[in-house]
């Protein structure tokens, strides 16, 4: 990692409800950031109510026009840890997602892949391995809390067709993921990097998966 060239572009859609959770969390992974690469810089913007996928492609386009090196994708119901910026910057991967769950039950992880006969896609939470907490190529995750590269993005973009959509009854973060594996682009999640997802009044991680 370079760190004198290093700058993130910290891209938060959100319908203007953010919760002191959320911010303490951002504030938190931003310092710890800043401490193990000092000359690291931050664009921090959001997008305020506007439907997700339209809300990501205004921030897709103003990473593409900054300077900066690395996007990261955080939803404001997303609690990262301190040090989950710096795992994924670590892992120096073009594209790479930390792990979250969803809030309803089951609580199953966000991991998708493809189905055996080719044919749409499903969740896959055996998958989900938290002990040895691996790097996995999976077909497509939520864009929760994604890092991805400047080349990565330059690459999915020139790809042609819309970075993000909802057509074809699947969400935004599903039809960017396609258009990256078009690219050329892997997606992969690294377990290491477990994410908070706020549900009803809880936080859910992996414990909750776990116990049912």
């Amino acid at each position: 990692m370079e760190e004198e060239k290093l700058s993130v572009f910290l891209a938060i859609p959100t319908m203007g409800d953010i919760s002191i959770q959320f911010m303490e969390s951002i504030v938190k992974m931003i310092l710890e950031t800043k401490r193990k690469y000092p000359s690291c810089e931050f664009e921090i913007v959001s997008c305020i109510r506007k439907m997700h996928h339209r809300a990501r492609t205004e921030l897709a386009e103003k990473f593409l026009e900054s300077s900066c090196t690395h996007i990261l994708w955080v939803d404001d119901d997303n609690i990262p840890g301190e040090n989950d910026l710096i795992t994924l910057l670590e892992d120096n991967l073009p594209l790479v997602s930390g792990i979250y769950f969803r809030r309803e039950y089951p609580h199953n992880p966000v991991i998708i892949m493809t189905k055996q006969d080719g044919i749409g896609s499903e969740i896959r939470p055996d998958l989900y391995d938290p002990v040895n907490r691996p790097i996995i190529d999976v077909f497509a995750v939520g864009m929760g809390f994604m890092l991805i590269q400047r080349e990565a993005m330059e690459k999915i973009k020139g790809v042609g067709a819309s970075m993000f959509d909802v057509r074809g009854n699947v969400g935004e973060d599903v039809w960017f993921c396609a258009q990256a594996h078009v690219a050329g682009i892997a997606v992969k999640i690294d377990q290491k990097v477990e994410v908070g997802h706020l549900g009803d009044r809880k936080m859910i991680k992996g414990e909750s998966f776990l116990i049912g």
